[in-house]
């Protein structure tokens, strides 16, 4: 599979339209799965589904603030990462950061 860094190379180095054209289709294909996306917290799958949103903000309640962690992500569709890295900043006024990473 194509990663999304690819795609980005295609739709903005290439002077051909068409390629062009379709990288850049199928990266904002790729970007509204991901707003629909189903996760599950692989340990506590029980609980529910979830966007990736909330799974984050559901791992960031277990956190303090300046702290991490990674937790594998159960996904309704297939990725390549499913390993998800949490964080938090802001002190009381939290923000909640994650990033898919790759599998350890």
């Amino acid at each position: 599979m194509i990663s999304d860094e690819d795609l980005k190379w295609f739709a903005g180095a290439l002077n051909s339209a068409g390629v062009a054209d379709m990288a850049t289709e199928l990266l904002a294909y790729r970007e509204a799965e991901r707003l629909h996306l189903q996760c599950w917290i692989k340990d506590f799958a029980e609980d529910g589904c979830y966007d990736e949103e909330g799974v984050a903000n559901e791992i960031a309640d277990q956190l303090s603030d300046n702290t991490e962690t990674t937790e594998e992500i159960l996904c309704g569709i297939p990725l390549p990462n499913r390993h998800m890295r949490i964080w938090l900043t802001g002190g009381e006024d939290r923000e909640v950061h994650f990033e898919w990473v790759e599998k350890p």
